[in-house]
């Protein structure tokens, strides 16, 4: 579950997730409703600043932008040096515009074959301002989500344990 601020009349916005094709969300206005009964396990949304969500999608493996409604309005990103992402888990939009984002390799051995898959090793990506995905780290065990705290660290919890690190 995801809960962040937001100005207007939505005092607290919460967006919960299934691997079932549901994303619900949550304001004090409305309550629980169904935000989308079509997603493509939509594992974790965060506001852009500008009305509309990054999502990362399981299923169609990317980081894309929803608007308020629910709606895909683009696909932010599939890949990283070529390749498609693994199964990206978790979003976390820090203060300077980038986006950071988990790449585990949830279910890799139960999918086919498939050459184009990804990156050799899960981790934390990051959309830069330019469009661009770098790579940042590579954690000791599945990352599986991300945040940011006091003083410009990073946490990410991994299977194995939690990674964290101030960021320059």
């Amino acid at each position: 579950m995801a809960a962040r601020e937001l100005s207007g009349s939505t005092k607290r916005f919460t967006t919960l997730r299934h691997h079932d094709g549901f994303a619900f969300k949550w304001s004090e206005p409305t309550g629980l409703v169904v935000w989308r009964n079509d997603s493509p396990e939509a594992t974790s949304s965060r506001p852009d600043g500008a009305g509309d969500f990054y999502v990362v999608e399981q299923a169609t493996r990317q980081l894309a932008r929803w608007n308020a409604q629910g709606q895909g309005v683009a696909v932010l990103a599939d890949r990283f040096e070529g390749k498609r992402f693994n199964r990206p888990n978790d979003c976390a939009a820090h203060s300077d515009g980038r986006v950071w984002f988990t790449d585990p390799d949830f279910l890799f051995k139960q999918r086919p074959l498939d050459h184009l898959w990804v990156c050799a090793k899960d981790g934390i990506r990051i959309l830069s301002l330019d469009g661009q995905v770098r790579g940042l780290l590579q954690t000791p065990g599945m990352p599986t989500s991300t945040a940011f705290g006091p003083e410009n660290c990073l946490a990410v919890p991994t299977r194995d344990g939690c990674y964290v690190t101030r960021l320059r």
